[in-house]
Order: structure tokens, then C-alpha cells, then sequence
């Protein structure tokens, strides 16, 4: 009786939510100037603070831009992540977010962010395209913060800070992309990453300076602009942090190991 005992305290420790099944949260920062290749001729990037939490699936991303002596402005970017490889060119297997900042920065309105599956190819129109084959294909349209259900969106902001610089940053649930069938390649394809990263990240971003958008049923219709940067590369090193237990799941542990405790100083007791 008094294995079986001790057993069923060490599988209610094992069961215990957050402490045996938890995963890891990884962090990718950068700062300018940093690794792999960038451009400020869409606004200076002057940093980018990320996060993905692999247990709940929430991406955050939070980027500074501008200097307060410039008259070049960011007014919005694109963004793809792979878990390493460079994202560019990889058609059929990532999204492509669209930040849309341009009429917060004017007071006309809120942040935007829509999500398309990336087309492959080195330009900003798979919301337009779906395809990198020749013609037009239908855009994949994933999701739209400009109508619900917005339970994908926990955060989307832009703000001009007291330094006249602009910092913009979501946090989105990426389970309805990572769970999008693409519709421009074979139902058959398995390779769908969809966003988020682990011990090494792609980047793909590019920023936008004098940015017009205008939208029909809540996607994009259109994306111009005067002037472009990027920053672009593969393989960037991340941190990873080890999730805090929740409280009831500590008092579950505390339980847990006093009845582990408990029956092995029995064991003792009745050894001598």
C-alpha cells in the first residue's frame, strides 16, 4: 500500500499542468545595428523586442523606428518568421503580416494588421497574389483585425513616443495560422509552417515610409509607398526562458511532494 501511495503522488506530480507538460518561451531582440543585413530607407530601425510562448501560441512583437531629427517616417511594415531559415522566397509554407500604421499616426483611426499566406516572392503583394507562378492567383486571406470574431488579437498599437519616435507591436494567437491549409498549392503539401519560431528565427521585415492603403471587405486593396527598408536574415539566435508555474499549480507541487516526503519517512520509521 505504501508504494502504491507513494506512486500515486509522483504521477500527480507528473500530471500537474505547467510543470510536466509546460514548453519553452523564446525571445528574439535586436538592436541597430545588429546581425544580418538591414536598411533604414523606410525609417532608422532603431529596435525590435519578441516573444513566442510556445504554450499558449501567443507571438508579441514590438518594433522602434525613427529618429526625432528625420523627416523620414515608418508608417507601417510587413513581417514573416521562420523557425531558421530565411524567410524570403519560401512560397507556400509561411504568412505574411501587414502592419498597418498609417492612420493611427494621423488620428484617423486604429492600428490594422491583416495576415496572408506569402506568395515566395520579394515584394509586398500577396495580399494582392497568392502565387508565384505567372498571373495573378487568388490571395490567401488568413485573418483581418478590421472585422471579428478578434479572438486571435490580444494587443495592436502605434504610438508616436515623447522622442518623436514611432513604436509599433501586436500580440496575436498564431493558431489560426499555423492551422491554415494554403489555397494555392496542393492540399497534399505538409511543409505549412504558418509564424512563430524556437531556438533559431528567420526574419523577413520591411519597412514602409509614406505609406497608402486603402481596403475592400476588410482586406487589402491596396499598398504604396515612397520608401522602403528591411531587415532580412536567417538563423538569428534566441533566448529561451522556462514558464513560471502558475500558483495553483505550485500548491499541487507543494502536495504532491509532502505526500512523496510523508511516505518515505514512514519507510524510515518502520525500517528502524
Amino acid at each position: 500500500m505504501r508504494k502504491t501511495f507513494g506512486l500515486i503522488a509522483l504521477v500527480a506530480l507528473a500530471g500537474i499542468p505547467g510543470l510536466a507538460q509546460a514548453g519553452p518561451i523564446y525571445g528574439w531582440d535586436w538592436v541597430n545595428p545588429g546581425p544580418g543585413v538591414f536598411s533604414n530607407n523606410g525609417g532608422r530601425i532603431n529596435w525590435v523586442e519578441s516573444e513566442f510562448d510556445t504554450n499558449t501560441n501567443h507571438l508579441r512583437y514590438t518594433a522602434n523606428f525613427g529618429q526625432s531629427n528625420s523627416k523620414l517616417r515608418t508608417d507601417g511594415f510587413t513581417l514573416a518568421l521562420s523557425g531558421g531559415p530565411n524567410p524570403n522566397g519560401a512560397e507556400g509554407q509561411l504568412a505574411l503580416l501587414y502592419f498597418d500604421g498609417e492612420d493611427a499616426f494621423a488620428g484617423n483611426g486604429p492600428a490594422i494588421l491583416t495576415a496572408y499566406g506569402y506568395n515566395g516572392l520579394d515584394a509586398q503583394n500577396s495580399y494582392l497574389d497568392g502565387s508565384a507562378q505567372a498571373g495573378i492567383q487568388t490571395p490567401d486571406r488568413i485573418l483581418t483585425s478590421r472585422s471579428g470574431p478578434l479572438d486571435w488579437l490580444y494587443d495592436l498599437s502605434a504610438v508616436t513616443e515623447a522622442n518623436g519616435t514611432r513604436t509599433m507591436s501586436f500580440e496575436i494567437d498564431v493558431t489560426p495560422i499555423q492551422g491554415y491549409v494554403p489555397g494555392n498549392v496542393s492540399p497534399y503539401q505538409t511543409d505549412w509552417f504558418g509564424i512563430g519560431y524556437g531556438e533559431k528565427v528567420g526574419v523577413w521585415m520591411h519597412t514602409f515610409s509614406g505609406l497608402s492603403t486603402n481596403y475592400q471587405n476588410d482586406y487589402l486593396l491596396g499598398w504604396s509607398f515612397r520608401s522602403q527598408g528591411y531587415l532580412d536574415g536567417a538563423n538569428f539566435d534566441t533566448t529561451v526562458t522556462e514558464p513560471v508555474p502558475e500558483p495553483g499549480s505550485l500548491a499541487l507541487l507543494g502536495l504532491g511532494l509532502s505526500l512523496v516526503g510523508g511516505a518515505a519517512s514512514r519507510r524510515r520509521r518502520k525500517r528502524s
